[in-house]
């Protein structure tokens, strides 16, 4: 039966392991606490020499070659850990079918785990075989969803941890300039870090910082140029970026998280956009952004960019260690730009 452990318990959970779970599932759309829960129990029992492997689920195909990879166990790779990530956000009908067998596969041993990320449970998941065989043997992590008028609190809450506080007016003023986005908020509490000691940040000290209100491009900008297609911007935008030792990672989800927001409009009635847009926090002239470039382009030029996107996400993990920063750096600036140009993405090009 299924172990279901409350998002802020999962540490003490890992650190005790009274048993093994060889699944973990990990319902919910917040990206920024869903990596967080994925690094935890990744950094876990990397402890206890388990190899962590990243998995792209793309193609129907794809479930066929991850099954017999977990039936495969290595003789210098006998711990795994499969991160499988499924692009369409639903396994289809061989992938369901996939899910079942890889549960029987797991019932009777050890050295194997899978972590799974799935949206809200819906009526039509729950009844489903796989989810069933699943949950049968595994654990379940709800992630909490961060209303953006439950954002300053968690602010707070975020700030506490690196013994830091702020006003509570202040507080919604961090929420304001970061557009109630989880993940960018969470940059700007790590660079409070950085900038200012332990102890109470006054509101003069924080305005006056170049933390929030100084810089000259954003990561935003880069968004706004990318569908905008201001091409001869981007690369400008990037250098930028680039000097301020802005993270690599957020830059690419960044990017990620328009094309994946603009393949579900693609796939979505037209009168329905507002309604999808409000459900991923879009707004503003970001909104009017998205949907404008969701006319211009393709399901092909979007699975291209996904695809490049998720190469240079493994690279950035360490996947392929041989390539220095500024290559990846470079890497991102061509990716934006054919976004920005609707050009398709030649995967055999570095």
């Amino acid at each position: 039966m299924s172990k279901n452990i409350e998002y802020k318990n999962l540490d003490s959970y890992l650190k005790q392991k009274k048993s093994f779970s060889p699944v973990y599932l990990i319902i919910g759309s917040e990206l920024l606490l869903i990596d967080e829960v994925k690094r935890n129990i990744v950094s876990s029992f990397k402890m206890d020499n388990f190899i962590y492997m990243p998995i792209f689920i793309e193609t129907q195909n794809d479930w066929l070659k991850l099954l017999e990879e977990i039936k495969t166990i290595s003789l210098f790779e006998q711990n795994r850990i499969f991160d499988i990530n499924i692009i369409n956000t639903k396994p289809g009908i061989i992938g369901s079918k996939t899910l079942v067998l890889i549960s029987e596969f797991l019932k009777n041993q050890n050295h194997t785990i899978i972590i799974l990320k799935i949206p809200k449970k819906d009526t039509a998941t729950k009844n489903t075989a796989w989810l069933r065989s699943l949950l049968e043997i595994g654990v379940t992590i709800d992630i909490p969803t961060i209303q953006n008028h439950e954002l300053p609190n968690w602010i707070k809450q975020r700030l506490s941890q690196q013994k830091q506080y702020v006003d509570n007016e202040l507080l919604e003023w961090i929420a304001d300039k970061v557009s109630n986005n989880l993940i960018f908020a969470n940059q700007e509490i790590i660079k409070l870090g950085l900038i200012f000691p332990e102890g109470y940040i006054t509101e003069n000290s924080l305005k006056n910082s170049i933390l929030l209100s100084n810089s000259i491009y954003s990561i935003f900008d880069l968004r706004e140029s990318i569908l905008n297609s201001n091409i001869l911007k981007i690369s400008t935008i990037l250098d930028y970026l680039e000097k301020e030792n802005t993270q690599l990672p957020l830059i690419l989800w960044s990017i990620y998280e328009d094309i994946r927001i603009i393949g579900i409009i693609k796939e979505t009635k037209e009168m329905n956009y507002y309604s999808v847009l409000d459900k991923h926090r879009i707004f503003g002239t970001h909104r009017k952004s998205i949907i404008n470039y969701s006319y211009k382009t393709n399901k092909s030029l979007l699975n291209s960019y996904v695809n490049r996107i998720h190469e240079i996400d493994l690279i950035i993990k360490g996947a392929e260690s041989t390539y220095k920063t500024s290559k990846v750096w470079s890497m991102i600036n061509n990716l934006s730009i054919k976004i920005a140009g609707l050009i398709e993405y030649n995967i055999d090009f570095l």
